[in-house]
Parts: C-alpha cells; structure tokens; sequence
C-alpha cells in the first residue's frame, strides 16, 4: 500500500492504513467507516480477498486463472456431465420401474376385485350350504326321532309278545333234570303256590359249549300260559329278597349261587345290554343288570345312584357326560314313554 493513502470515497487522506481496506486489483482504499463496517466484521472481511467492485473480481478471477485451473474445471465439469447422464438414466430406468410396478398394481387390484368378487360368491354360496344344512340336520333329526319312535313300537310289540316269558338264572345243571319241577321249586322256595298248568313250556337255553352243559348254570327260560303268573312271582320274589339255589335243591351241585328272576331280553333290549356291559369298566360301573321292559340298569357302588339306559340315545349321553346325571331325568328323548323299573339284584362285573 502507497504511502499517501486516499479514501475513494470521502476523497480524505489517511495517515493509518488499519482504519481502510484496499482493493486487491485496483489498489483503491476506502475507510471501513465509510462502508459502514465496523467491530467484527473488519476482522473477517480482512481475512478474505477485498474488490472495490464486482468489475475488479471479474478482473482479478480472469487474471489469475491459469490453464491447470482450466483443464481442472473442465475435467469436473466432464465429470459433473457424467454424473447428469448418470442421474437421467437412473430416471429413465427409475421411471420405467414405477410404469412395470403401475402396471404390476393394476394387475394385482383387478385379480383383488376378482378375488373379492369369488369370496362373496363363496359367502352366498356358504349361506346357502348353511341353510340347506340345517334343512338337512332338521330332516334327519326328524329322521331320527321316527326311526326311533318305530324302534319303541317294534320293541313294545316285541315285548308284547315275550310277557309271558321269563328267564331264570343261577340254577345249576344237573343230569335228567326236569325243568317244570325245578320251577316249581323255585316257586315253592319263596313261598308262591305256583300252579303246575301255569307252565306253558320251560327249558334250558342252548349251549354252543358242551362243557356248560354239566359244570356252569345255563339260564333258563320259562313261558307261562297267562302273564299274571309270571308277574305274581316276581312280586313274591322281590319281597323274598336274595335266594340261593341252595334254598332250590339241597342236591344242587353249587348251591350258593345266586337264583335271578327277570323278564326275556327283546333283541334290541340284549344287545343295549351287551353295549352297556361293554363301556362298564370305562365308566366305572361296579353293576350292570337288565331291569323290566327292557331298561337296562348300572350302579356304581351299592349306594349310588341307579342309572336307566332305555335307548342307545341315553347311552351315548351317558358315556358324553361319565354319567353325571341319572338318565331317568331325562325328559326329551323324541316322544320315548317311560316307565318305572324294578331293580333286581345287581350283578357285579
């Protein structure tokens, strides 16, 4: 900086060369005051290269640029058209992307509509099979409820025709034995005056193991010529309680056996029985035993609760509840009549 040092802009000398700034091109000074700059921003704008004019940084910029300055522009400035092309064919291809994913998303809306379109299809198709279904499920429980009001029927003509029929057990075998007269004695031996013309027929029932025939008690199966006979004995033994075939026959080869008395089983009412027996240990019953007009009976223990199994229907509730509730209770079995059982002595398992 010269000596003599003028304000370009107030046009005054200054002797202190610290109170103005000078142009890096023109070397004109100017007082900082007179560019209203003062406290802080003195230092920084010292720091920096200073122009009176944006016509002298034009000037000094092409002064100093040199040709390494050129050469380094232009290689960024090749390297910047680089990236440009770069960008525009990521565009490209960033466009292209987003028209095959449009185009994916138009596919997969109008397959949704399609989708949306057999679901509901299949709703009112589902509503329909409901409704046929519970047309269905009420025919066949309708279906159910006649099958077994005429299984009742077939059961009570059955019945009908085996009133007159009882089977004894308990009465051991024995060589030329005469069945009316063990009978008899039956009757005789619980203090019932049995007429002898009251027996219409009385035998063994058939055996397929000849061994029972000489060493077990084949049941015995008796047909009275009137139903009051058969009934009246059975009165008279209920009262009697327990017998032993002992109180039978004093020959009798076991004669601590016990003697049953009970009506003929129908087919449908002996294999409910033989269904019965079978599920015993799996619901703990400690008796099984047929009981009159084809119910089947089961006890637990002596003290507990008698169940009544008439139909197959009662038996699967018995096994769906492990016999909870006495089956006798039961009150809505499709128009099945109930009526009162006697218990006969309870066989054990």
């Amino acid at each position: 900086m010269s000596e003599d040092i003028i304000c370009v802009s107030c046009k005054k000398e200054e002797k202190d060369s610290k109170k103005v700034i000078e142009c890096v091109q023109c070397h004109k000074c100017e007082h900082f005051k007179c560019r209203n700059i003062f406290g802080s921003a003195v230092r920084k704008l010292k720091e920096k290269d200073f122009f009176c004019s944006a016509d002298c940084q034009d000037l000094f910029q092409r002064a100093s640029r040199t040709p390494a300055a050129d050469s380094e522009i232009s290689r960024e400035l090749h390297a910047l058209l680089l990236e440009v092309k770069a960008t525009r064919s990521e565009v490209h291809d960033m466009h292209n992307t987003i028209t095959e994913m449009e185009k994916f998303q138009d596919f997969l809306s109008q397959k949704l509509d399609t989708l949306l379109s057999e679901v509901q299809s299949l709703k009112t198709d589902q509503a329909t099979m409901k409704a046929e279904a519970d047309i269905m499920r009420k025919k066949h429980h309708d279906l159910c409820c006649t099958v077994n009001e005429l299984e009742m029927e077939v059961e009570r003509l059955n019945r009908m025709n085996l009133s007159k029929n009882m089977i004894v057990l308990g009465i051991p075998t024995k060589k030329d034995e005469n069945i009316k007269q063990i009978i008899g004695k039956v009757s005789s031996a619980i203090g019932y005056d049995l007429p002898e013309e009251a027996i219409l027929e009385a035998k063994r029932l058939s055996s397929s193991d000849a061994k029972l025939r000489t060493t077990e008690s084949i049941p015995i199966k008796v047909v009275f010529v009137a139903e009051r006979y058969k009934e009246e004995l059975l009165a008279k033994k209920r009262i009697f309680g327990p017998l032993l075939s002992a109180a039978v026959d004093t020959v009798l080869s076991d004669g601590q056996r016990k003697v049953v008395l009970r009506d003929e089983l129908t087919p449908r009412s002996m294999e409910l029985y033989k269904q019965v027996r079978e599920i015993q240990d799996s619901l703990n019953f400690k008796y099984v035993w047929p009981g009159r007009n084809g119910i089947i009976l089961a006890k637990k223990t002596e003290k507990s609760k008698t169940e009544f199994i008439r139909t197959r229907h009662e038996l699967l509730g018995l096994q769906r509840s492990g016999a909870k509730r006495n089956l006798d209770t039961s009150s809505s079995n499709c128009g099945i009549q109930t009526s009162p059982v006697l218990e006969p002595a309870a066989k054990r398992r």
